[in-house]
């Protein structure tokens, strides 16, 4: 298995920018995956670049997943990763299914509903007039349920 000592041998990481590059020659390393990570290759072995940053930065690899705060999977700043159970990878999703907003979601009659799922069981938070009524509620539940981990990115119709 890659160790630190091995990755800072063969690639430098600039934590501000989120990029690694090849010691030997300076150049930029890593592609873009069909789900919008990028992998990086080391000794012939493709692994994550958002792995390879924690391992890079603390000298251990991630026990667990890693979280990109900011969702954009190609963007490993130092900053935006951080480390993450299965269960905090989830809460921090954008929006699933016709709505654009998380948790939400247009019922037949024009009012909107809003429910919030935590350790694998949804709750009902309620029937609002305005998606916006709707968002806070949600908003709301998921920063005392989920914490850091609350998907912030909502956006209010």
């Amino acid at each position: 298995m890659l160790t630190a000592g091995r990755l800072r041998k063969v690639l430098s990481y600039d934590p501000e920018t989120g990029v690694f590059t090849r010691n030997s020659t300076g150049k930029v390393v890593g592609c873009l995956r069909h789900k919008g990570y990028v992998d990086i290759m080391v000794d012939y072995r493709s692994y994550g670049a958002h792995r390879l940053a924690v391992l890079y930065m603390t000298g251990y690899w991630p026990e667990r997943q890693v979280n990109h705060r900011n969702l954009i999977r190609s963007d490993n700043r130092w900053e935006n990763i951080r480390p993450a159970t299965r269960q905090q990878n989830l809460y921090n999703q954008g929006p699933r299914g016709k709505s654009d907003i998380k948790g939400v979601r247009q019922r037949k009659n024009g009012s909107w509903e809003a429910r919030i799922t935590s350790n694998y069981e949804t709750k009902y938070l309620g029937v609002f007039k305005t998606s916006g009524d709707a968002a806070a509620t949600y908003r709301k539940a998921a920063e005392e349920l989920h914490g850091e981990f609350a998907f912030h990115l909502v956006t209010e119709n």
